[in-house]
């Protein structure tokens, strides 16, 4: 895939610099060629998300992902995250800096902690994003608060590829299925409303 856009991009060229993201690395053709400078930007890489995943250990395709992507990057001429401690594994990792650059939009300052009595959640329903974690502790909790989760439900791998969300009101069906509001989608105003007015944001 990175190969087939990396052809239909270069008619669009020449570029004086090219930036890709990490995951999937869809900059290795670029990189190789060494045509124009890299820069990559590391959001949070397929090799990073398998070491996250819940079950021990990693798959020989895994290990494999980690180390083109640790050899690769390093050959890039600039690689930089919006988060600082993403910055710090990568420069740990190539031997070389990582730089640290926050976004270009300018942030107001939010309110992490409201006085609602619900807790939200902005992320995929997948596994390694642990909704099989907070399900299991809305279970055990005598008192347990409700949760707004907002975010797409993707396949789950440990389900033959069904419903992430399915798999979790099967197994936790007090927690996902009472407590746990989902919603597919919410516009980005009243998410920043909810992030404010939320008890807590996990």
């Amino acid at each position: 895939a990175a190969w087939a856009l990396y052809d239909q991009a270069r008619a669009l060229g020449p570029f004086d610099v090219v930036e890709a993201a990490d995951w999937g690395i869809p900059g290795l053709p670029w990189i190789l060629t060494g045509e124009v400078p890299v820069l990559v930007r590391c959001h949070g890489s397929a090799g990073q998300i398998a070491i996250h995943e819940r079950d021990p250990g990693l798959m020989p395709i895994d290990q494999l992902l980690l180390s083109v992507e640790r050899s690769l990057f390093a050959r890039a001429a600039g690689m930089a995250s919006y988060g600082a401690a993403n910055a710090a594994q990568w420069s740990g990792w190539i031997g070389r800096e990582c730089a640290h650059r926050e976004p270009a939009l300018p942030l107001s300052p939010q309110a992490a902690v409201g006085d609602a009595d619900w807790y939200l959640v902005l992320a995929r329903v997948q596994r390694w994003k642990g909704p099989q974690v907070l399900g299991a502790a809305l279970e055990a909790m005598p008192a347990p608060p409700s949760v707004r989760w907002v975010g797409r439900d993707v396949p789950d791998a440990d389900a033959g590829g069904r419903s992430t969300l399915a798999s979790m009101r099967r197994e936790y069906p007090h927690g996902w299925g009472r407590l746990i509001e989902r919603r597919e989608t919410v516009d980005s105003a009243l998410a920043a409303q909810w992030t404010q007015a939320a008890r807590g944001v996990v």
